[in-house]
């Protein structure tokens, strides 16, 4: 699989996705989330 880099925009969208996931349906889901995401 190619690496690739986030540009520090997107990674302040990742860790807000993550928080906000985390406060809606916990922490195991925003892992989730963001484990798919950065494949």
């Amino acid at each position: 699989m190619a690496e690739y880099r986030l540009a520090p925009a997107a990674e302040r969208d990742l860790e807000a996705i993550w928080t906000y996931t985390r406060m809606k349906w916990g922490t195991e889901q925003a892992d989730r989330y963001t484990d798919i995401m950065t494949l």
